[in-house]
């Protein structure tokens, strides 16, 4: 996938920036190519008077500063943060917002979003209007005086709408408010929101950026000097950061990040035409109602509730589970997994019904995947 079927072209250089930025062996005495696992909580200080990078983990380690320089570059972005998980990413977004203010959320997004923006934002006394962005007049008419932030996933989720982000920042910019972007789905291999217009990045680097399932991780990328002195303050206050070793995986697992992001695609496009009956994938593709909006932003893409669980019992090799964006290839049903917070009513108006299967592709071999889901298939026939 890329530019020959109308994408964007794919980020020059991006896997050279992945293998080397900020990790030049020179810098080192020892030369390691790999960058060191930095595991000390307290560094010695040459000058009690004069300021110094390290001085004590939670401000900063060298091995997370790496990471931190890897991922602001391939986000394209001036400053790149890394906590503890995607979602104290999240809470560390709020860290931006003051008493009294206000956020549009995109109404279709996972439970933690969900539960940052509703639950916890309302300590603050922050109010959240969630509403449908697939029609972006609904943005426009929930935007009020105090609002600061817009929060939406690009792609969606559970269901993958994809939502015009130079449309979205331009109402950002007309409100004269922050716009945040969600981008774990694509990566900044497939997509990168600041350059269209999003203030605020955040990933969860537990899925397709780590992409091994033992990592777990977030980071915020920003341009703005005065955005990124408030997440860092929200990173170092309230100490929500990621052990060294756990930014040392991540490296890892961003050198492969273009191979891994190349075979997912590959592989849910030959898993499409089983899957949704048809022989041509690209065909498949072209029905989402936001196809031609997708392909100028990105580089390429990735019966009821008792006939569904049978589906996922009889299979062998997809792992039942929340969570997708490893190497295993991984199944839910959304509607009582991933998304059954929500009421019954809003999962209707969203199309989360019970026969609702979501599917993320591994890289196990492709026909072994296919044979899979064939004999799955045919257990609900009989």
């Amino acid at each position: 996938m890329g530019e020959k079927e109308g994408f964007l072209p794919f980020y020059k250089g991006f896997q050279t920036i992945c293998m080397h930025h900020s990790q030049d062996p020179a810098q080192w005495k020892s030369k390691a190519v790999i960058p060191h696992i930095v595991l000390s909580t307290t560094f010695q200080l040459d000058n009690p008077k004069k300021p110094q990078d390290y001085v004590y983990s939670r401000a900063g380690n060298p091995t997370r500063t790496i990471l931190q320089n890897v991922l602001s570059a391939i986000n394209r972005g001036k400053y790149s943060l890394c906590y503890s998980s995607g979602i104290s990413a999240l809470v560390a977004v709020l860290g931006v917002l003051n008493t009294g203010q206000h956020v549009v959320c995109n109404s279709e997004v996972s439970e933690e979003t969900y539960q940052v923006f509703n639950n916890i934002a309302k300590n603050y006394n922050i109010c959240t209007t969630f509403t449908n962005f697939n029609d972006l007049s609904n943005v426009c008419a929930a935007v009020q005086e105090n609002t600061k932030l817009i929060w939406a996933d690009n792609p969606t989720d559970p269901l993958l709408n994809i939502i015009d982000l130079c449309s979205l920042a331009d109402i950002a910019k007309a409100k004269d408010v922050l716009l945040g972007i969600n981008n774990t789905f694509l990566t900044p291999y497939l997509q990168r929101p600041l350059e269209f217009g999003a203030d605020i990045v955040m990933q969860s680097l537990t899925k397709y950026i780590n992409g091994h399932s033992d990592v777990t991780m977030g980071n915020v990328t920003v341009n703005s000097d005065d955005l990124h002195d408030k997440l860092r303050q929200a990173q170092i206050a309230a100490g929500m950061i990621p052990s060294p070793f756990d930014c040392y995986q991540a490296l890892r697992g961003i050198k492969t990040l273009n191979i891994r992001m190349d075979n997912y695609i590959k592989k849910f496009c030959k898993n499409g035409e089983v899957s949704r009956n048809t022989s041509n994938c690209d065909k498949s593709l072209k029905t989402h109602p936001k196809h031609d909006v997708f392909r100028c932003q990105a580089s390429g893409h990735s019966g009821g509730l008792p006939e569904s669980k049978r589906l996922l019992k009889s299979l062998k090799l997809f792992t039942i589970t929340d969570i997708e964006g490893g190497c295993e290839s991984t199944i839910q049903i959304p509607s009582v997994m991933s998304h059954n917070f929500m009421p019954g009513i809003q999962k209707t108006l969203l199309c989360i019904t019970d026969n609702l299967i979501r599917v993320s592709i591994g890289l196990e071999n492709i026909c072994d995947l296919i044979s899979d889901l064939e004999q799955s298939l045919d257990n609900l026939r009989n």
